[in-house]
């Protein structure tokens, strides 16, 4: 099975550099074989943390991992991987905040159903977030 290391590039504040540093990165330092490296260009929901949402409506098998285009890999990324949906945990946030952090997101197989409930209520979310 390949990996897929997926980074998504959206709006003005990230240009191409950042993709090819990850792609450095992962490259160089993170112990990672036999992936794939994606990057994808959306725009599709006005607020631009949701347009990461649509990797997990484009790639619906196999195993990813997901990176910030301002992450720093200095080491093995083996132990990110995970079969179930895997995140972050924000430390630094105060206790009322959420302790999810998105800077890395792994998972394997399909988990389209985190976009669909994003699209179907975008509006919502919007005015939530």
């Amino acid at each position: 099975m390949t990996l897929r290391v997926i980074v998504v590039n959206t709006g003005t504040k990230y240009d191409k550099w950042y993709s090819n540093n990850i792609e450095h990165m992962v490259k160089n330092y993170s112990n990672l074989s036999n992936y794939e490296f994606i990057e994808l260009s959306i725009d599709r929901f006005e607020m631009q943390v949701a347009n990461k949402l649509v990797m997990f409506n484009e790639f619906r098998d196999g195993q990813n991992i997901y990176f910030d285009l301002d992450s720093i890999i200095k080491g093995d990324c083996n132990q990110f991987l995970k079969k179930d949906l895997h995140v972050c945990h924000a430390w630094w946030r105060p206790a009322y905040h959420t302790p999810i952090n998105s800077s890395i997101i792994s998972w394997e197989g399909d988990l389209s159903h985190i976009y669909k409930t994003y699209e179907d209520q975008e509006d919502y979310f919007q005015l939530k977030y």
